[in-house]
């Protein structure tokens, strides 16, 4: 009984996931119908979803740049580079999370997987990428507004690395994603005060072990 369930499982899943590639090619196989571009370039821009198969990153993923690049009348010998940079960066961000936590499969995680691919796109360090999805593995679905918090403090010119330590703290605490964005709105604040970023940085690792919520976070580093 337990091999026939086994089996039609197996059966089941595999229907899904053919059910799921026809409907990626049928989308691609319909963007390059109506693509501006000459046989040669569909056919070098088909090889980048051949690649994406072979390597096993949903097509999905690539679609929607494909899209943009039509949107916006890329020529076919810029935007090729562009789709085999997204799936390198998909394909390091599947590593980075396995890496991370072996059991858990990427795809069950699609949101993360896409999430760490776009952080390596913009420039984010691989260790930083894997530092922050180490520290999510309790907490996956915070993963977006962890990386969402080092980004923001990166762009108001926290140094990488103590922005990192920030996040791999709030991730570590008892703090919840929706009070994420209140952590950052603490550097305006603490400059106010004449808190140096790196000050409160600190303040801020050395509080979130005794803290559950942005408000009681906020008393006790600007007080």
């Amino acid at each position: 009984m337990k091999g026939s369930l086994k089996r039609s499982l197996l059966i089941v899943s595999f229907i899904l996931l053919a059910g799921r590639l026809l409907q990626a090619d049928d989308a691609l196989e319909a963007l390059l119908l109506k693509a501006p571009y000459s046989e040669t370039e569909k056919q070098s821009i088909s090889a980048v979803f051949s690649l994406t198969r072979e390597q096993g990153v949903p097509e999905s993923f690539i679609i929607p740049r494909l899209e943009e690049g039509l949107a916006k009348r890329v020529p076919a010998a810029k935007l090729v580079p562009v789709l085999r940079r997204e799936l390198e960066s998909l394909s390091r961000a599947r590593d980075i999370l396995t890496a991370a936590d072996p059991k858990m499969s990427p795809e069950s995680q699609p949101a993360a997987w896409q999430r760490a691919a776009l952080l390596l796109g913009k420039g984010v360090s691989e260790s930083a990428v894997a530092a922050m999805a180490r520290a999510s593995v309790k907490r996956w679905p915070d993963f977006r507004a962890a990386t969402e918090l080092y980004l923001t403090l990166a762009s108001w010119g926290l140094d990488p690395p103590v922005a990192l330590k920030v996040v791999i703290a709030v991730l570590n605490s008892r703090l919840p994603a929706d009070d994420f964005g209140n952590v950052a709105a603490l550097f305006p604040k603490g400059r106010v005060r004449y808190l140096s970023p790196r000050a409160l940085a600190d303040r801020i690792v050395q509080a979130l072990p005794e803290t559950a919520t942005a408000e009681e976070l906020e008393n006790r580093v600007l007080e």
